[in-house]
């Protein structure tokens, strides 16, 4: 892959960003398991697919950033994003088959879950029994997210929902470092170039209707992982005009709101914020922001942040199996009491993991696979910048 010494530091709030997700996720389930959170603003706390969208962004910036500063082989790289992965991912895998089947029968018994979910839930179950082999097939893979549901219905979600983001992250890793290299020269290939911007615009429109429940096959979300990818390649020189990335994101969102793409507007905005804070020094607000965002739990909960977001969901339904049979599922109250200790138990659990486990793979990884690193060239701007100074 081509040397390019324009790269980036690394900068651990975006750790803590990616961290703050999971935990949105993990709300997002909690609440849907209290059968709360349908409308207003508890209605829009409990869509984590907003997270979800903010993680693609980061997972192209990341991987943008890495291929840029890291030179390597397609087989260095894949090997690397591969072990970052997969491990971690199968042990979510095992939590989720031996919890899954338990789920449309807890979300009977509790007695509050909307009929449409349950029966969603259960078909989604069923499949998962009558086609096993098929839907175990794509998740050794990590290609169950690229299945429609008219070939193997609820392939995406099945054993354990988060895992469908986690197979769109391995199809943008296959693409990546194309991607890259258009983004970087689309004058060299401009009809490639169309093509992946016009995919990045309908494709959401062209492969929903195969993909209804979560949008995980790359075209639909491809835009995220791209707009990643560009704050990567333009960071260094926005920082030194950091009114150019405010204008830009500010028209972005106002279009994405005003379009009544809300869901497009709130994952932009969260990113754009954290990168001006990032990016800019001199003004105390965004200062005590940055120092808040670079706090150690707050960066360790985003480096375990993977571990955290495909174990919670098992231990979530696992537990919540286990409180309904005790009694607990006798009222709401009762059991978000006896659900709230799943967030301690899955933060010491993806804690453990990545120390003792995730880590040391990646580190071995890391050396087995191993690039050329470049020095990083990305520092903060003054707050006095946006004036002119």
């Amino acid at each position: 892959m081509a040397d390019n010494r324009t790269v980036l530091g690394k900068l651990i709030e975006l750790d803590s960003l990616r961290g703050l997700m999971a935990l949105w996720v993990y709300l997002t389930h909690f609440m849907f398991l209290l059968g709360v959170g349908k409308s207003g603003i508890a209605g829009l706390i409990s869509n984590g697919s907003m997270a979800v969208s903010v993680f693609m962004i980061l997972s192209g910036f990341a991987i943008a950033t890495s291929l840029l500063a890291t030179p390597q082989t397609y087989g260095q790289y894949m090997a690397r994003r591969f072990f970052r992965i997969y491990p971690i991912y199968l042990v979510g895998l095992l939590l989720g088959l031996v919890t899954s089947w338990t789920y449309p029968d807890l979300l009977q018994s509790l007695g509050w879950a909307a009929a449409s979910d349950i029966t969603r839930i259960a078909a989604r179950t069923e499949g998962e029994s009558q086609a096993f082999l098929p839907h175990l097939l794509g998740h050794l893979t990590l290609m169950h997210g690229a299945i429609p549901d008219n070939l193997l219905y609820g392939s995406g979600l099945s054993f354990n929902g988060p895992a469908w983001s986690l197979s769109l992250e391995m199809q943008f890793y296959i693409a990546a470092p194309l991607l890259l290299m258009l983004l970087k020269e689309p004058a060299r290939r401009p009809l490639a170039f169309g093509g992946v911007v016009f995919l990045a615009f309908v494709g959401k429109q062209l492969f929903t209707p195969y993909f209804p429940q979560v949008p995980s096959f790359l075209p639909i979300a491809l835009i995220y992982f791209l707009l990643g990818m560009l704050t990567a390649l333009y960071l260094p020189k926005l920082a030194e005009r950091p009114q150019i990335s405010l204008a830009l994101g500010a028209v972005l969102i106002l279009l994405a709101a005003r379009s009544g793409h809300i869901l497009f507007a709130l994952p932009l905005a969260v990113w754009v914020g954290t990168i001006l804070i990032c990016s800019l020094q001199g003004w105390p607000m965004l200062v005590r922001l940055r120092k808040l965002m670079a706090w150690r739990p707050f960066v360790a909960m985003g480096e375990s942040s993977y571990g955290f977001y495909i174990l919670h969901l098992p231990v979530m339904i696992g537990w919540g199996a286990v409180l309904e049979d005790q009694g607990w599922g006798s009222s709401r109250a009762l059991f978000a009491l006896g659900l709230l200790p799943t967030l301690p138990i899955t933060l010491i659990a993806a804690h453990y993991s990545y120390r003792y486990f995730e880590a040391p793979i990646n580190a071995w990884a890391k050396r087995r696979f191993r690039g050329a690193m470049l020095p990083p060239a990305l520092t903060p701007v003054s707050g006095r910048a946006l004036e002119g100074a």
